[in-house]
């Protein structure tokens, strides 16, 4: 086996760079568990609106300096069959003020000893050169105001209406979810520790607390030369009523390139600023909610694709309990080019679920099934179908819940895949668990997947700590091999005012 080359004066450069470049790590485990909406309408089976709680003032509202988080993130790597031993770091450091939050951050590539070593020898710039800078700044004014302003600036992620334009196609998930109603204005996000390279932009949004109605203004502007504009009317009528008209519009650079291949499926176009916008109307009410969005795309060769998705559903309530029914459908132009360069190549989609709920003594119960139908299309032809069977199951009680599902994707002329899951989670005075088991069937090979998840309560002081482990493995002619290991632990410690979080993360490659 091949020996690795230390380089003591790089892992000394490379503990710096982390110390003074980290990146927050924000996937907090320890997020408390919010009680489904309906719980209410199921047990005492009736339509009502609960209001939600007010949170209490902080005790620091008074000071200027909220706190700091630092983060660090290490995750190795080595397969085995001997290679080499890689390892790829992150750190970031937040500063949070009244009003103002400040991030640095800096993650290094998958690398060996013997590349960091060589990368390092070259100096801060070849450093620099294959590592992903991450910063934001964010500024806002006080939420007592009645017009409210937010700014934001750096490597900033966007989403809801910029999401839409790039993926405009029914949204995946569970029988037992209720549909979501679709954002129409630009969500704007401070970087994180997974972040990927994203262009330096601004972003900006102004509302103003009318009472009843509250509009929204957003802007966005990318380096890249993007950008977008959202306004938004969301108007309550009543209690628990809402009505909102949403509209999206921007410039998006995107283009594809020439194909070597003397077959080319899809005809490439120049690398541009290409027009896209939406509308959103969403309609929620304390039994029903519906959302339809009508976008348009700019065709490369002139002209624009139009495409229309709308998403409903609805709680019919009882002494037997709830039944949720939904139900969704998505057509577009045949050829559909989205802001992000996409072709999902789908003329129609449809979906249609039920779900129903109720409580047997002290334990909740749910089960619901669900079917989508998505229609391809290649030119003005419909060339194939893929159709989803799914159903769910959920069982809870005290601390307890158990989840199973079981699905199956079937295509023309092509083998039927199958995928079905069950978890068991459970909050224990002294320890928070959960256990996975996947599975999955697809033409000649099956995989099977395990993830095991603790978290001690009884650790000293501020101290807090979540474990996973996890082992991935195929079946190829009834003989079972293990493909991957996994295993992580997360560190935290919150102090007065400062909470510095550490995640160490390990996998191989068996195969």
């Amino acid at each position: 086996m091949k020996k690795i080359a230390f380089f003591p004066h790089a892992v000394l450069r490379l503990a710096l760079l982390l110390i003074f470049f980290p990146v927050p790590f924000f996937a907090s485990p320890h997020a408390p568990a919010v009680p489904a909406a309906s719980s209410s309408l199921i047990r005492n089976s009736v339509q009502e609106v609960i209001p939600a709680k007010t949170q209490s003032p902080s005790k620091a509202a008074g000071q200027v300096f909220k706190g700091a988080v630092l983060s660090s993130s290490l995750k190795t790597q080595r397969d085995f069959d001997g290679g080499p031993f890689k390892f790829k770091a992150d750190g970031g450091l937040r500063l949070n003020f009244s009003g103002l939050s400040i991030f640095a951050g800096a993650g290094l590539p998958s690398w060996t000893f013997d590349e960091a070593g060589s990368c390092f020898d070259e100096g801060f710039s070849a450093v620099k050169s294959q590592s992903v800078t991450r910063w934001g700044l964010l500024a806002e004014s006080p939420a007592s105001f009645s017009v409210r302003a937010r700014a934001m600036a750096g490597t900033v992620g966007f989403s809801h209406a910029i999401s839409l334009l790039k993926s405009p196609l029914l949204p995946g998930g569970t029988s037992l979810r209720s549909p979501s109603l679709s954002k129409g204005d630009i969500g704007c996000s401070m970087p994180t520790a997974t972040s990927a390279k994203k262009e330096e932009s601004v972003y900006a949004s102004l509302e103003c607390d009318a009472g009843r109605l509250s509009p929204k203004v957003c802007a966005m502007y990318s380096r890249d030369g993007s950008c977008a504009l959202s306004v938004g009317f969301p108007l309550e009528f009543a209690k628990g009523c809402l009505l909102e008209a949403d509209f999206a519009g921007g410039m998006f650079i995107h283009g594809s390139s020439y194909s070597s291949s003397w077959f080319c499926k899809n005809l490439p176009y120049a690398e541009e600023k290409y027009a896209a916008c939406c509308s959103v109307v969403n309609l929620k009410l304390p039994f029903a909610k519906s959302s339809s969005v009508f976008g348009l795309c700019q065709n490369p060769s002139g002209g624009f694709y139009r495409w229309f998705r709308t998403v409903d559903g609805l709680d019919l309530a009882s002494s037997l309990g709830l039944t949720s029914i939904s139900g969704g459908f998505f057509s577009a132009d045949g050829g559909l080019i989205t802001a992000s360069a996409s072709r999902p190549d789908v003329n129609r989609q449809f979906f249609a679920g039920a779900s129903h709920s109720f409580y047997a003594g002290k334990a909740l119960l749910r089960s619901g099934g669900l079917f989508k139908r998505t229609l391809y299309a290649e030119g003005l032809l419909l060339e194939r179908k893929k159709d989803l069977v799914r159903g769910d199951f959920s069982f809870s009680r005290g601390n307890a819940v158990f989840l199973a599902s079981a699905s199956g994707e079937f295509e023309d002329e092509k083998k039927a895949s199958y995928k079905a899951s069950c978890s068991l989670k459970n909050n224990f005075d002294a320890l928070a668990s959960s256990l996975t088991l996947s599975a999955r069937h697809s033409g000649e090979s099956d995989g099977l997947s395990l993830k095991l998840t603790a978290r001690p309560k009884k650790l000293p002081g501020p101290l807090s700590l979540s474990l996973t482990a996890g082992v991935n493995a195929n079946m190829i002619e009834e003989r079972l091999s293990l493909e991957k290991l996994s295993a992580s632990a997360t560190f935290s410690f919150k102090g007065k005012l400062m909470l510095v979080n550490a995640k160490f993360s390990f996998s191989s490659e068996i195969q």
